[in-house]
């Protein structure tokens, strides 16, 4: 933003010495080329004629010009307005989060949404905003066998579904989801590529058809007792040392995807892609 209005500034003062620059050129420059001219008039009336028609052409360019500047200021400020309105946008929404009113703090979940989605550059710290309001608000409890009697909220639960569809490409900060109670979670079809979910407990979660390629879940306690990963996306995938017991991985896409150590009790393998002992297939289901 600094830098916008340093160029803002050097801009208006370009601006003033271009008005300077062309007054004066107006003003003595026809009279140059006309004397330089290989032709010269030869009355009074005709190098009257010759300085005008010099002149407008100078006025022409020098006209171009400005037009130039000013749609270049122009667009230098429209791009300060619009920092500025994202900035507000943002605080707004992060003191919305903050709020003790569900429907506010789902408000401001959303409107961090509409900012990541406005503009790729806020990706990253909407990404951080969101994973922090899930972890802090779901802390995993390790020791337990069976769900929260309580379901997740419905703010968390609005938080989730946009991390899970918010446009990401590669460079994009992925969501920080280490050590979340996302037991119950409804996550069908979202996008946890390279998501950090190392011992986060994700006990009947549904995973069906969901992008977790590259995504840590291991090698800590990771628990997916139970979760639905029907047709998921795991390529490449950490599950090292995960608790697995009883979920269905059935269609799951799971070509170099690491399962050392992994509890593997019950759990469902039908169709996976690529099978078992392929070059690109699973890693460590044989052991």
């Amino acid at each position: 933003m600094w830098g916008k209005l340093l160029r803002l500034s050097i801009g208006t003062l370009a601006g003033c010495v271009v008005a300077a620059i062309a007054v004066n050129a107006l003003l003595y420059l026809p009279n140059w080329l006309v004397d330089l001219s290989a032709v010269g008039p030869t009355t009074a009336y005709e190098r009257l004629q010759a300085i005008s028609a010099q002149r407008q052409i100078v006025l022409w360019i020098f006209g171009g010009i400005i037009a130039i500047i000013t749609l270049s200021y122009t667009h230098i400020r429209h791009s300060l307005d619009r920092d500025s309105n994202r900035t507000d946008r943002y605080s707004s929404a992060i003191d919305q989060l903050g709020s003790e009113k569900l429907m506010v703090r789902i408000g401001g979940i959303f409107a961090l949404e509409r900012i990541a989605i406005d503009s790729a550059r806020e990706r990253g710290p909407v990404m951080n905003v969101l994973s922090a309001f899930v972890t802090n608000d779901r802390p995993r409890i390790f020791d337990t066998g069976t769900p929260p009697a309580y379901p997740i909220p419905l703010d968390v639960v609005a938080a989730l579904q946009v991390i899970g569809r918010l446009p990401r490409s590669k460079p994009d900060v992925p969501p920080n989801l280490n050590s979340a109670d996302l037991s119950g979670a409804d996550l069908h079809g979202a996008n946890l590529r390279n998501a950090v979910l190392s011992s986060a407990d994700m006990m009947s979660a549904n995973l069906t058809g969901a992008n977790l390629r590259d995504a840590d879940l291991g090698p800590a306690d990771s628990r997916l007792v139970g979760a639905s990963l029907y047709g998921a996306t795991l390529d490449r995938a950490d599950l090292s040392k995960a608790n697995l017991t009883d979920a269905e991985f059935t269609d799951a896409s799971v070509r170099k995807t690491r399962f050392h150590q992994a509890t593997l009790t019950r759990t469902r393998l039908d169709n996976i892609r690529p099978e078992q002992g392929t070059q690109e297939g699973p890693i460590g289901l044989e052991n």
